[in-house]
């Protein structure tokens, strides 16, 4: 028998929720700073607004979530220097299959290795993001803010950069085959060794191509 959940706004700030099983929770507005979701389950889990900031979402499965307008950045300034420091919420190796991530705020987030296939990351801040070697494959990222962020080794096949910022991304190593990045913004975005097979590139040339 599948349960039901209220739609309340919970706060849930610091708590330890180590693989815990809330598949299809309503936690919509839920206050889930620095909270430990670190192996939790969360597929098709409504997570509109939430606050995740400094929360670890270590191996945490989201397939089919809903984090429309969720906070899951950093309440600390980030730090060019080590991308996965205690200041970034943590994602890394997450899974997040076809989940709704627009307008996410993903500042600094630690996205390596994350699986974010099909997943819908419109107009989502993933500014100094880490998610190299993330799965990107056929996600939905137009006018996604990618500035700065590091995408080297990611596979971003089919995927949709339609009107995105990428200044001073690094693309290298990534896999762009089939993916468009009409009206991209590429200054000083470096696409060095990306495989470009079939990929719509914005016309002006202002990115690297070089190490």
């Amino acid at each position: 028998m599948r349960r039901s959940y209220p739609a309340i706004s919970l706060d849930l700030r610091e708590t330890d929720l180590r693989k815990v099983y809330l598949n299809g929770a309503d936690l919509t507005g839920a206050r889930l700073m620095k909270t430990n979701l670190t192996g939790a389950r969360l597929t098709n889990a409504k997570l509109l607004r939430a606050d995740l900031t400094d929360a670890d979402l270590t191996d945490a499965d989201l397939t089919g979530a809903d984090l429309t307008g969720a906070k899951l950045g950093s309440s600390e300034e980030p730090d060019n220097n080590n991308r996965s420091s205690n200041g970034s919420i943590e994602l890394e190796k997450a899974i997040l299959i076809g989940t709704n991530l627009s307008h996410a705020n993903l500042i600094n987030a630690n996205l390596m290795s994350a699986n974010l296939r099909d997943s819908y990351i419109f107009s989502a801040d993933l500014n100094d993001a880490n998610l190299r070697k993330a799965i990107l494959r056929n996600a939905w990222l137009t006018d996604a803010d990618l500035t700065d962020a590091d995408l080297t080794g990611a596979n971003l096949k089919g995927a949709n950069l339609k009107g995105a910022e990428l200044t001073r991304a690094n693309l290298r190593d990534a896999d762009l085959t089939d993916a468009n990045l009409t009206d991209a913004v590429l200054e000083s975005a470096n696409i060095g060794d990306a495989k470009r097979c079939r990929t719509t590139l914005p016309d002006r040339k202002s990115y690297l191509v070089d190490s």
